[in-house]
C-alpha cells in the first residue's frame, strides 16, 4: 500500500527561475512534490546529493513525486542542464529532523 504525503509542496519554473526558491520539509515522512514548468524549455527539480530525487517537467507541463527523504540537512536543488543553472534555476531544500 503506497503510503500518503503528510504535505504538498508546490514548485513552478521558469526558464530562469524555481520558485520558491528554498523548500523546508520534515524527514522520514512522505511528500508530494508537484512541479508546474512555466518556461518554454523542458527542466528538471533535481538534488543532485539524492539521485532518486528529480521530477522532469515538460513546457506548460505539471509532474509530481511522492518522496520520502531519510537524510536531514540543506542540499541544492538544480535543473540539470547547465545552462538552466546559469540562468538561475537553482534552489535548496532543506530536510529537518521532527522530534
Amino acid at each position: 500500500m503506497a503510503q500518503q504525503a503528510v504535505r504538498v509542496v508546490n514548485v513552478t519554473l521558469s526558464d530562469n527561475a524555481i520558485e520558491p526558491r528554498i523548500v523546508s520539509v520534515p524527514a522520514n515522512y512522505p511528500i508530494k512534490f508537484v512541479v508546474q514548468n512555466g518556461g518554454s524549455c523542458p527542466h528538471q527539480y533535481a538534488v543532485p546529493a539524492i539521485p532518486d530525487f528529480s521530477i522532469d517537467a515538460l513546457p506548460g507541463q505539471t509532474a509530481s513525486m511522492v518522496f520520502t527523504f531519510l537524510n536531514v540537512g540543506r542540499f541544492e536543488v538544480v535543473s540539470n542542464d547547465d545552462d538552466d543553472q546559469a540562468h538561475g534555476l537553482r534552489g535548496e531544500l532543506i530536510v529537518e529532523a521532527l522530534y
